[in-house]
């Protein structure tokens, strides 16, 4: 597994790629929590890109309610944006879909953080670095 991240005006956009499962879900974790703890300034959200995760196990599911979880404690605002099918078929299976904001791209999400965020990202397309 792989995270990478680049921020947008007031949006952190992180990128998951690869297996989020029993051998990646802890270390995934650590990273969404200090990246999440970095969020300091009012109305900073966070954007998970989900369309290079391959596979997603129960133990990735956890992963990410807990991060779910950090975020509301932090008051912080996560989207889950553009999981590819069979992930996306695991949140609807688990209900994890019921739980956390889904949004179809990448685009969407962003703008959900706010306006400054689009522009910032419409301006400057993605280069995730660690």
């Amino acid at each position: 597994m792989n995270v990478t991240s680049q921020r947008f005006a007031d949006a952190l956009l992180v990128k998951v790629a690869g297996r989020l499962d029993y051998d990646t879900s802890e270390a995934f974790g650590e990273q969404i929590a200090r990246l999440l703890k970095g969020l300091e300034g009012e109305g900073e959200a966070m954007v998970l890109d989900l369309s290079a995760l391959d596979y997603v196990s129960s133990s990735g599911l956890n992963a990410l309610i807990v991060a779910s979880r950090e975020a509301k404690t932090r008051r912080r605002r996560l989207y889950f944006a553009a999981p590819q099918p069979m992930v996306l078929e695991m949140f609807e299976i688990s209900h994890l879909n019921l739980l956390v904001q889904v949004v179809p791209t990448v685009r969407e999400a962003i703008a959900m953080v706010s306006s400054r965020a689009a522009t910032a990202f419409d301006v400057q397309p993605p280069r995730l670095s660690t």
